[in-house]
């Protein structure tokens, strides 16, 4: 009788726990290691990567532009800015950094100062861009620099330059904040506080200059590296200013329409017939007026809460040669709707029918918006379907 031979199988011991964190830290560190030498290849990654990061940082606290947390916030980035190029020249300079925790902070400057003037660019982006219009030159002219600047705020070799540049952007930054703060503090738009807004900004560049050379001994850091970049961007917001296209912050029109009647002062009852399937228009714009129809033009406005100032509405109708001809010119009486902002209404009895333009305007004449209207007669004399529309 044959005896069967049993076969055994040696299972394979399973690692330790120890040996599969071992291994797991070691690819961890392996992927970190390739990481940064990717990195190191590539800066620029690094640069986007802070650029988003305040991109995303500016879209959760940026909310309403008289913000007092957003003020202090923004305030509170310009005073960091201005130590930072301070401490940057120096090191720049002196080509040596402190020991510790300290100098490893210090070698980060860099990407600190790309990430402050980001956050705040975007800022500015923002407002100016809500404040402008588009048919107007603000639109063409001021958001195309600023949309400039912030992509050459990107480029290695735009930042490279080094102190000389960032002089020019800390002045258009300090300009740029005192520009809608100081409206917001007097409750008004006015062009002497632009010019004052310019004023500041420039003492702020000379004291920082002068800071600059107390702090560091470079007899290459004279004027007209340090100072007068910037007194040229003082120069150029003046004229661009003057000229009607800095876009007039804080202010902004956040809406609006036409319609055949407006039933309550606050604007949330409007009411008006649509022709067709225009469902692109603010209301009704293709207006079809009947015997005793007012022309209403409603609109909500986004002003400080103190602000004090007058606005305009004027009247256009288009004439035979194509030409807008202005009909009236009148203040708009505004009524303050909290979280909201500021509501007016203005209205016309007296109209023929054609091409209108209603234009928002501030009161030294910078547009805030306008709404064109097409009005044409309506000869029917059955029941009329209104739309409601709540604001």
């Amino acid at each position: 009788m044959m005896e069967s031979e049993t076969e055994t199988q040696t299972e394979t011991p399973k690692p330790r726990l120890s040996e599969r964190v071992r291994e797991v830290a070691l690819s961890i560190r392996h992927t970190y290691s390739n990481w940064r030498a990717w990195l190191k290849q590539r800066p620029w990654v690094l640069d986007l990567g802070f650029f988003f990061l305040g991109f995303c940082f500016d879209l959760l606290l940026l909310k309403s532009i008289d913000s007092v947390p957003m003020l202090i916030h923004q305030g509170s980035y310009v005073l960091l800015l201005s130590a930072l190029i301070l401490l940057d020249h120096h090191y720049h300079v002196t080509q040596t950094l402190p020991g510790g925790w300290w100098g490893k902070l210090l070698a980060h400057r860099d990407w600190v100062i790309h990430f402050l003037f980001g956050t705040l660019f975007n800022a500015f982006f923002v407002f100016y861009f809500r404040a402008s219009v588009i048919s107007s030159l603000s639109f063409f002219i001021f958001i195309p620099l600023l949309a400039l600047v912030l992509a050459l705020n990107e480029l290695p070799m735009f930042r490279n330059l080094g102190p000389l540049m960032r002089m020019a952007l800390w002045s258009f930054t300090c300009t740029s904040f005192w520009a809608y703060l100081l409206p917001l503090l007097f409750g008004f738009l006015s062009a002497w506080l632009f010019v004052l807004a310019v004023f500041l900004s420039t003492v702020s560049v000379f004291g920082l200059w002068y800071l600059s050379l107390r702090l560091t001994a470079d007899f290459q850091w004279n004027f007209w590296r340090a100072v007068a970049p910037s007194l040229g961007v003082q120069l150029l917001l003046l004229l661009l200013y003057f000229s009607g296209v800095v876009p007039p912050v804080p202010l902004s029109l956040k809406w609006i329409g036409v319609y055949h009647d407006v039933r309550k002062p606050d604007g949330t009852e409007l009411l008006y017939v649509r022709d067709g399937l225009r469902f692109w228009e603010h209301g009704a714009e293709t207006f079809l007026a009947r015997p005793q129809d007012r022309l209403n033009v409603w609109m909500r406005i986004f002003a400080p809460k103190r602000f004090r100032d007058d606005i305009y509405v004027a009247w256009q109708h288009k004439n035979e040669q194509g030409q807008w001809m202005q009909t009236d010119r009148i203040p708009l009486k505004l009524s303050h709707s909290g979280q909201r902002g500021w509501t007016g209404h203005t209205y016309k009895v007296n109209y023929a029918s054609g091409e209108w333009r209603v234009e928002v305007l501030t009161a030294d004449a910078r547009l805030l918006g306008s709404i064109e209207i097409t009005v044409l007669p309506d000869n029917s004399t059955q029941p009329r379907e209104f739309l409601l529309d709540k604001r």
